[in-house]
């Protein structure tokens, strides 16, 4: 036994890294062929907007998947991100273009609207996806008034950021070792509480067996709550990291904000993926990882190329699909080859 665990740590280690390392050479291999490189330097160097990408979504999935992996389908995601986006941002335009208060108000606010959501989901007892749809739709609506309240450079339909008005936020985005530590953060923080603490034990209980574990003495209410706080606060933290970006908040209406959720579907199962070689918070940043390195490349082939702005969604859900069709056939995969090579 002891002889074998060098090996089983060295196989653990090469399976954790396989993923990123295997999109990377892909999607180098994709943008040599058409004369491209994955990274730039200088003007319009997209190495800044690599980390931000994965710092976005690393939050995204792992705020995502900590409902998703206990049977709670919450369309409301995307509503809370744009809502605690634009909260934060009226407070830091208000307040002088402050950062951290941004960060703070997004945070506070993404962790009520996600708790409000969980307390209706207890309280009216019906499926997760019934009542965020519900909550989708006021949390657009609110979104929507508040942008209309402070319609700031005129613009009623959009929360716009000017330079010379909120240049340190829109900064953000482009602080690089400011991504790598609150991927970082957030990452060690998602594995200490859902790893190591009871929280965690009490969430790993109850996705092994709702009734087992509250027979045992697990309250599954205080728990659910929990869950949704921690995944609202991830959420406000993600918009102001994503928006800072684009510098603009376009709220959403009759489920708009529903396809943010989306987004991040492929890394999240990328990291499902990995959890077999680590734990599920680290596969996800590694499945992050990985996607970043395809989104990147592909941004890359379609300057090259003058692709259609299509063309890249629709190579994402491509890939999606495939990768969703190699987990459930892998075990027959896996067989096929062992027979072939007997």
């Amino acid at each position: 036994m002891n002889e074998n665990k060098p090996a089983a740590l060295v196989k653990k280690f090469l399976g954790c890294l396989s993923l990123p390392v295997v999109c990377y050479v892909l999607i180098w291999l994709l943008c040599r062929s058409n004369g491209a490189s994955v990274f730039v330097g200088g003007i319009g160097s997209n190495v800044a907007t690599f980390f931000k990408s994965v710092c976005y979504f690393s939050l995204l999935c792992f705020a995502v998947s900590i409902n998703l992996h206990t049977g709670r389908m919450c369309f409301d995601t995307g509503s809370i991100i744009l809502l605690s986006t634009i909260v934060g941002f009226i407070v830091n335009i208000q307040t002088g273009d402050h950062p951290v208060i941004a960060f703070i108000a997004a945070i506070a606010t993404g962790t009520i609207l996600s708790t409000i959501s969980g307390v209706l989901y207890i309280l009216l007892r019906l499926p997760s996806m019934i009542v965020s749809l519900g909550t989708t739709l006021i949390y657009e609506a609110l979104g929507y008034w508040l942008v209309r309240s402070f319609a700031y450079n005129g613009n009623v339909e959009m929360l716009s950021l000017k330079k010379e008005m909120t240049p340190a936020i829109i900064a953000i985005a482009s602080n690089i070792p400011l991504m790598i530590l609150i991927t970082l953060v957030a990452t060690l923080c998602m594995i200490i509480i859902f790893e190591y603490t009871k929280i965690g034990y009490d969430y790993r209980s109850l996705q092994s067996g709702q009734k087992i574990a509250t027979d045992t003495g697990v309250d599954e209410i205080k728990n659910a709550l929990i869950c949704y706080a921690i995944s609202g606060a991830l959420l406000g933290c993600a918009g102001i990291i994503n928006y800072s970006a684009v510098k603009a908040v376009q709220p959403s209406l009759n489920f708009g904000s529903v396809a943010l959720m989306f987004d991040c579907f492929c890394p999240m199962f990328f990291g499902g993926f990995l959890m077999r070689y680590t734990n599920k918070n680290l596969g996800i940043l590694l499945g992050v990882i990985g996607y970043a390195f395809i989104q990147i490349g592909l941004g890359q082939v379609q300057i090259a190329q003058n692709w259609n702005i299509f063309v890249i969604p629709l190579i994402n859900a491509t890939i999606f699909v495939l990768f969703m069709i190699f987990q459930s056939n892998e075990g027959r995969l896996r067989a096929a080859i062992k027979g072939a090579k007997k």
